[in-house]
């Protein structure tokens, strides 16, 4: 026979009735409370109480204080007194504002400053202990400029050596602190490490760049919001550290980019590549590239990237080529686990060379083998005529990049870690199977110069 109810008591002390009543009845019973003024206990700062502002801005997030009792709740209606308690200007506007807390016990206000400095707050209630707000006051920025970074040089894929460096000042030339400063690529590729950062006590901001994979300028502009941008330029050139007596024309492919070295010019041949393969006798450099997700094209110019074609379009994705000087033909690996061979004038197309290989990548091909190197870790070869059986050399590397014949041995490179590999060599019937050297990274390209007994392979670490 029991009803209850739960009475929140209103904001204001003294006594409260409440009364109940049994309906169709004349029974009733009055219930009393007495409603008691909370008793005060401590101001507690909310967010942040140290502040950088800017002279004649407001601020944009005010000072704000928690009004607490002896069990930690929140006291609305109290009235809370901020004051400027001490100016190290002794110019600021003075400031002596009361505020009511809210239903959450939350008294704020703003504040705006009228000179640099110093500037101390205090909020106050009764006999609490006061909480203080410290404000420094700076002029706004009125300038961007560059202190340290630019005109560097560096290798594709390369991080710089020193950060770009910028410092923000204001009407009278003192550094600003606590500016926010964008930093964007605008040329040349690459990332940052820092798309925006906070100037610090000397108004300084900084990000470090590596270098994109496009040859040529490099830039990065630096901005503040309201001021004159600054760019940053590096110019991205390899280091040559083979002597030109000793340098063949070599290419490689760079980010999805075909290459050549030339002298001591770095020359761009081609905007998209798979991987290269070289006629030098005839004067010709051949290459494959992915145009879609199912197709591709074979490739083919001078030496020195003039009167590039299409050789012949694919309906699968290229991906290793080979040149075979002594038949005048070109062999393909491609994604549809083919091997395949043209003649270099593009007749003669055997889309079915060798079927059902295993995700081949890399090829190579001399003295009538042509091999391979698949997804799975093996290197192969097959006789470029006859009955093409598939012969293992190698099985179940770890990782494998690229093929190479030259000086009667076959070499591929192979990853033995996450910063380590090796190049390994066998006889060309697949016998004797060594290593040749290994490295403290991880190889990938690999290409011979038989005529100076040189291997030449590209790495990780931009080498």
């Amino acid at each position: 026979g029991y009803a209850y109810t739960w009475f929140t008591l209103g904001s204001t002390p003294g006594t409260y009735q409440v009364t109940a009543e049994a309906i169709g009845t004349t029974f009733s019973q009055t219930f009393t409370a007495e409603a008691t003024a909370p008793i005060l206990s401590r101001l507690e700062v909310q967010g942040e109480n140290r502040q950088s502002v800017f002279v004649g801005k407001r601020i944009t997030t005010p000072l704000e204080v928690r009004v607490l009792d002896t069990d930690n709740e929140p006291v609305a209606d109290v009235r809370v007194t901020f004051a400027v308690v001490s100016d190290s200007t002794g110019t600021a506007r003075p400031l002596t504002r009361y505020v009511q807390s809210n239903t959450i016990g939350l008294a704020a206000t703003y504040f705006k400053a009228l000179s640099p400095g110093t500037i101390w707050v205090d909020a106050t209630v009764g006999d609490l202990p006061p909480v203080r707000f410290m404000l420094i006051a700076a002029f706004p920025p009125a300038r961007l400029v560059k202190i340290s970074g630019d005109a560097q040089a560096g290798d594709l894929g390369a991080p710089l050596k020193e950060a770009f460096v910028v410092e923000v000042l204001d009407k009278d030339g003192d550094p600003v602190s606590g500016t926010t400063v964008r930093f964007a690529v605008t040329a040349g590729g690459g990332t940052l490490s820092a798309t925006s950062a906070m100037t610090d006590s000397e108004g300084r901001a900084e990000t470090l760049l590596t270098l994109g994979w496009e040859r040529g300028i490099n830039s990065v502009r630096a901005s503040v919001t309201g001021l004159d941008a600054v760019t940053f330029n590096t110019n991205i050139d390899p280091v040559i550290r083979v002597g030109p007596a000793n340098r063949p024309v070599m290419y490689w492919i760079d980010g999805g980019m075909l290459y050549r070295l030339a002298g001591a010019e770095v020359e761009r041949i081609a905007a998209r590549a798979n991987d290269v393969a070289v006629d030098t006798a005839g004067g010709k450099v051949y290459w494959t590239a992915q145009t879609g997700a199912n197709a591709g094209t074979i490739n083919k110019a001078n030496l020195d990237g003039t009167n590039a074609q299409v050789l012949r379009e694919l309906r699968s994705v290229p991906f290793g080529i080979a040149y075979d000087r002594a038949n005048g033909k070109l062999y393909l690996a491609n994604s549809q686990n083919r091997i395949q061979r043209i003649n270099v004038d593009g007749t003669g197309f055997e889309y079915n060379f060798i079927p059902n290989v295993s995700a081949p990548m890399s090829i190579a091909v001399a003295s009538g083998k042509v091999y391979w190197t698949d997804a799975a870790g093996n290197v192969q070869y097959a006789n470029t005529e006859g009955t093409k059986v598939v012969r293992p050399i190698a099985v179940g590397a770890t990782a494998i990049g690229s093929i190479a014949v030259g000086s009667r041995k076959v070499y591929w490179t192979e990853q033995t870690g996450p910063n380590g590999g090796r190049v390994r060599s066998a006889n060309l019937d697949g016998s004797g199977v060594e290593n040749a050297f290994t490295m403290k990274a991880v190889p990938y390209g690999i290409t011979v110069d038989t005529a100076a007994g040189k291997v030449y392979w590209s790495d990780g670490a931009g080498n």
